[in-house]
């Protein structure tokens, strides 16, 4: 069949996939056929964006149309509170004209209800939509091929996107669908058990860079000062790049509103049920920021 100009690219072209998300999302080795068969989630028959692997496509042609979404767009160089909505209650505060909020966040591993796109289109502020890993912190009945169908059917209605660095690769055709709806990606790593060392760290950054990541963000427990001070000790690294640097655990709302005065990005507070060890509500995080914050002259 003969491919319009929108479905070309010089190296590559954009196809659709007649294939749902449960056949492509994941690789080899990654989930088994039997758990693609019953992901019933991801065999709704929706359509997802694939590269294909080779092209008989002109240089001359053009790239592929990028489809503008209106969304509300997230200012990367302020430091912004981020209240998450995880359950209902949260969704309940979320809806309020005064949240306290600059950006929410949408766990959709952990809250998706039928209605949901629609009830985020009434939402006005920026969102960030988050399907996360079980490996980090997200819900643990959840394949590659579900979280994927999961993005994509809720790209359009979100400012940005967040996937693991350690998921980059089985989270592929998610990424895909970024690039084609024009939605920035935030490349995270979560360590529950402590502070990840400063080489990890390292690497794990140079990766989201060459992922395109619009920001790196790096959460870990922290349970003492010396975790504080190792955590602090990989600012630098992050330097040159939007970031949202975190604690988790005692040191929690310390390090928060120590890292957003030090140009961390996304700051993530609980709207109602905490999501990581110790998170702290947006009222203190607001608190927090507003006593630290450079005196006006």
């Amino acid at each position: 069949m003969k491919k319009s100009s929108a479905q070309r690219h010089t190296t590559g072209s954009w196809e659709r996939a007649g294939e749902t998300a449960s056949e492509a999302s994941s690789p080899k080795g990654e989930t088994s056929g039997s758990e693609r068969v019953k992901d019933t989630e991801a065999h709704r028959g929706l359509k997802v964006y694939r590269r294909a692997s080779t092209s008989t496509a002109s240089p001359k042609m053009e790239s592929p149309a990028v489809r503008i979404y209106a969304h509300p767009a997230i200012h990367w160089h302020t430091p912004n509170i981020v209240g998450t909505i995880c359950d209902p209650a949260s969704l309940r505060t979320a809806s309020r004209r005064d949240n306290g909020c600059d950006i929410l966040e949408i766990r959709a591993d952990l809250f998706y209800p039928p209605t949901l796109a629609e009830t985020l289109k009434k939402l006005p502020q920026p969102k960030i939509l988050t399907v996360r890993a079980a490996s980090e912190g997200g819900a643990k009945t959840l394949t590659p091929a579900t979280r994927t169908s999961r993005y994509i059917h809720l790209i359009t209605e979100a400012s940005a996107i967040d996937i693991e660095i350690a998921h980059i690769r089985a989270m592929r055709l998610a990424l895909d669908a970024t690039r084609k709806f024009n939605v920035p990606f935030i490349a995270s790593m979560h360590d529950f058990h402590g502070v990840p060392s400063r080489r990890a760290i390292a690497r794990a950054v140079t990766r989201a860079r060459d992922a395109g990541a619009a920001c790196i963000k790096v959460a870990a427990l922290t349970e003492t000062s010396r975790d504080l001070a190792k955590l602090i000790d990989c600012l630098d690294l992050l330097e040159g790049t939007p970031f949202a640097l975190m604690g988790m655990g005692r040191y929690a709302l310390v390090s928060r509103v120590l890292f957003m005065n030090c140009g961390s990005c996304l700051n993530y507070a609980a709207l109602a049920t905490p999501t990581a060890p110790n998170q702290p509500t947006v009222k203190q995080l607001k608190c927090g920021q507003e006593l630290l914050a450079p005196a006006k002259r």
